[in-house]
């Protein structure tokens, strides 16, 4: 029998955010470096990577702060009113990131995939899985993930190791070229896609030692930029850059192009997409779960279901009144940027420097109070 206690291990947090990171860029990272670095987005890759590791220990200094929940912090940093609006904050920043990703999944699982069935249709499904997955808990997603880590990884990574065969060395001599406009857009593209790592400020109570989990936070992180890495070389390597940048879903194209050894598989891509539908399925179950968090916080667990359910329902209605999809992902990666990751490296330096600030002050009241009473 499993335990029902709402705690996950370090590991199980690894696990996930891992999960959710691949499921961001290994399908979508190798594209848009594409557009945004050409055949020179490996630098751009490895700059992003270490920014958000760094922006990780930024997250992981606040989340370890505090062990009730992310909004209380606030509310003891600076207040009810900005507690509030803080959370509002996360809550459609998080909405914009979901109705993204389910219109960009829904849309390659449609064309690549599922040609037969709707879009809309496709949409759903996932967001009911979702739904529900969020209902059943951290603990049932913890589980989950750690078992769905390897059964996506290992099938897709060795796919990604056959297609090796393929490449030719002569195109992988342009990933060392490249400007430091060229590598600065990869690095924020690469920021933009590894943000769900921010899960850690609403996963952190339900984690134990979170103080010790730093290094679970840095192994996903290097985990989504070494994988996604390896893929960008491999599209590389075999459509060449400006095969690759032609190419809608250079990664599905990749797949397509790979055969497994004795042939006992003419589609192995429907395979793969397989795996990689169930890892997209915890990316979007990740954005429904800590928005239905964020409600719980707010309103001490009363109208959860009811407001995640109709948040859902919004974040459905909104992907699919997008017509440019396109227009729709330029403005994503914009307001991602400067609406989604600045402002919230600014937030998480107020609420550090708050709550040192505090410890700091609440140490002197000690002090005197010690003395007094000597």
């Amino acid at each position: 029998m499993f335990s029902n206690n709402q705690r996950i291990s370090g590991r199980q947090m690894n696990r996930m955010l891992g999960l959710d990171l691949f499921a961001a860029a290994s399908m979508i990272l190798p594209k848009v470096l594409f557009q945004a670095s050409g055949g020179h987005g490996l630098f751009g890759l490895l700059a992003g990577t270490v920014g958000m590791i760094v922006y990780g220990w930024l997250l992981y200094d606040v989340a370890s702060g505090y062990s009730d929940n992310f909004y209380r912090f606030n509310c003891r940093i600076w207040g009810n009113v900005m507690g509030w609006l803080v959370m509002l904050y996360f809550m459609f920043k998080f909405m914009v990131s979901a109705v993204y990703w389910l219109k960009i999944f829904s849309q390659v699982i449609n064309r690549t995939f599922l040609t037969e069935m709707p879009e809309s249709v496709i949409a759903i499904l996932m967001l009911v899985t979702a739904l529900y997955s969020a209902f059943s808990g951290i603990e049932a997603r913890g589980r989950f993930g750690g078992l769905l880590f390897w059964i996506v990884v290992i099938p897709v990574a060795f796919v990604v190791l056959l297609s090796f065969t393929e490449v030719s060395l002569s195109r992988l001599f342009q990933v060392a070229e490249g400007s430091f406009k060229e590598i600065a857009g990869g690095g924020f593209v690469t920021a933009v896609l590894f943000s769900a790592v921010e899960f850690i400020l609403f996963a952190a109570p339900f984690v134990v030692h979170i103080k010790k989990s730093f290094r679970f936070i840095v192994k996903a992180v290097l985990f989504a930029g070494v994988f996604t890495g390896v893929i960008y070389l491999a599209c590389i390597g075999v459509l060449g850059a400006c095969g690759a940048s032609k190419e809608q879903w250079p990664f599905v194209v990749l797949m397509q192009m790979v055969r497994l050894p004795g042939r006992f598989m003419s589609r192995q891509e429907g395979l793969m997409m397989t795996f990689w539908t169930a890892a997209v399925l915890m990316l979007i179950g990740g954005y429904v779960f800590y928005a239905a968090d964020i409600f719980r916080q707010l309103f001490s667990g009363k109208y959860m279901k009811t407001l995640s359910i109709l948040w859902t329902v919004a974040v459905y209605f909104l992907s699919f009144a997008i017509k440019d999809v396109r227009a729709f992902e330029q403005f994503y990666f914009k307001a991602a940027l400067w609406g989604g990751l600045l402002p919230t490296v600014i937030i998480l330096v107020i609420l550090a420097a708050g709550r040192r600030l505090k410890k700091e002050a609440s140490g002197k009241v000690h002090q005197r109070t010690g003395r007094a009473k000597q």
